[in-house]
C-alpha cells in the first residue's frame, strides 16, 4: 500500500523525499501551497557555488545565504519563515557569525532578538529534528578543495537529505558545489530531481553586484 504525502510540497522535494528514503512508495496527497519565500526566490533548486573551500567552510556560499536572507528580510523585517541547515558544525557556526555583523538582517529586531533568531534558524540537521519551516536552505560546505570524505560520510546514509526535504514545507535550496557533491551518494538523487541554477538566477544579477 502506497504511503501518503499529507502535507503540500513541490515535484522536486517530493521526489526527492520518495526516491532516497521511501523506495518511491509515497503518491502526491495535496498540490503546492502559498509561499512567499517562493515568490522571491523562485522554485526549490540547487544553486550551483564553485568556490574554493577553507576546511568545510566555503565563504561564497555564506556570503549568498546572507545576501538573500537580507533581501527576505526586507519583505519580513521581523524574520523569515527559515531554516539554514549544514551537514557540519563548523560552517553553521560561521554562518552565525556572519549573518550577526550583516547588515540589515532582521531589522525590526533588537540586539538580543537578533542573535536568538540567527541561534534557532541557523545549525545542523539534528538541531532542526522535529520542526518544519516554510523554507529550508541546506548549505553544503566541503566545496572545491575540501577533502572528499567530508562529502562521502554526509551523502552515506539519506537521512541528512531526507531530514532537510522533510522540513521544508513549501520550497527547498541546496547550494553548494554542483559538480563536487554530485558523485557523493543520497546527494545524486538530488542532483537528479533539482534544476541546477546559477547565484546569479537564483537572486538576480544586481543583487549580487550591489553587495559585491
Amino acid at each position: 500500500m502506497p504511503l501518503l504525502v499529507h502535507r503540500r510540497c513541490e515535484q522536486p522535494m517530493f521526489d526527492l523525499a520518495n526516491r532516497i528514503a521511501y523506495a518511491g512508495r509515497m503518491v502526491h496527497a495535496t498540490g503546492v501551497g502559498r509561499s512567499t519565500i517562493r515568490d522571491q526566490l523562485g522554485p526549490s533548486a540547487w544553486v550551483d557555488v564553485d568556490a574554493p573551500s577553507s576546511g568545510k567552510w566555503v565563504e561564497a556560499e555564506g556570503q549568498l545565504i546572507a545576501t538573500v536572507i537580507a533581501e527576505l528580510c526586507r519583505m519580513q523585517p521581523k524574520g523569515p519563515d527559515l531554516y539554514v541547515i549544514s551537514p557540519f558544525r563548523v560552517p553553521a557556526m560561521r554562518l552565525r557569525q556572519l549573518l550577526a555583523r550583516t547588515p540589515n538582517i532582521l531589522p525590526a529586531l533588537s540586539r538580543t532578538d537578533q542573535e536568538d533568531w540567527i541561534e534557532r534558524h541557523i545549525g545542523t540537521v539534528h538541531t532542526f529534528q522535529g520542526k518544519e519551516a516554510e523554507a529550508v536552505i541546506l548549505m553544503l560546505g566541503a566545496g572545491r578543495g575540501a577533502r572528499p570524505g567530508s562529502r562521502t560520510w554526509a551523502g552515506g546514509t539519506p537521512n541528512l537529505l531526507n531530514v532537510a526535504a522533510t522540513r521544508a514545507k513549501r520550497v527547498l535550496y541546496i547550494v553548494g558545489n554542483h559538480e563536487e557533491w554530485r558523485g557523493a551518494g543520497a546527494f545524486a538523487r538530488a542532483a537528479e530531481s533539482f534544476p541546477n541554477i546559477s547565484p546569479e538566477e537564483w537572486i538576480g544579477q544586481k543583487t549580487l553586484e550591489a553587495v559585491s
